[in-house]
C-alpha cells in the first residue's frame, strides 16, 4: 500500500504466485495491510481488480470493500473506509 502525502487515501495491490493461490495468503496479506493502515490513521484504502478475478472480488467483499464498476467494464474499483471499525 502506498499513501498520499496527507495519509487520507492509500492505494494497495496484492500479487500472489499462481503456485500459492488458494492457500489464504491473499487474505492474510490484506488483513495485515488493513490493520497497518488503520494504525497509521489512513482514511481509506483503494484498489482496482479485473472484473473476472472472482476470488479477489469475493475477498474484498468479505473485508467490507465497496465495489464500483468502472466505465472500462473490465475493471472494478475497491474502496474501504478505514475510519469505520470492523
Amino acid at each position: 500500500a502506498i499513501s498520499d502525502p496527507d495519509n487520507t487515501r492509500a492505494e494497495f495491490a496484492i500479487v500472489v504466485s499462481s503456485k500459492l493461490k488458494g492457500k489464504g495468503l491473499g487474505q492474510t496479506l490484506l488483513a495485515k495491510m488493513i490493520r497497518y493502515c488503520r494504525e497509521r490513521g489512513t482514511g481509506e484504502l483503494v484498489g482496482e481488480v479485473l472484473a473476472e478475478n472472482a476470488r479477489m472480488l469475493k475477498l474484498a467483499k468479505r473485508f467490507g470493500f465497496a465495489l464500483h464498476h468502472q466505465s472500462e467494464g473490465s475493471i472494478v474499483g475497491l474502496t474501504l473506509d478505514l475510519r469505520q471499525s470492523d
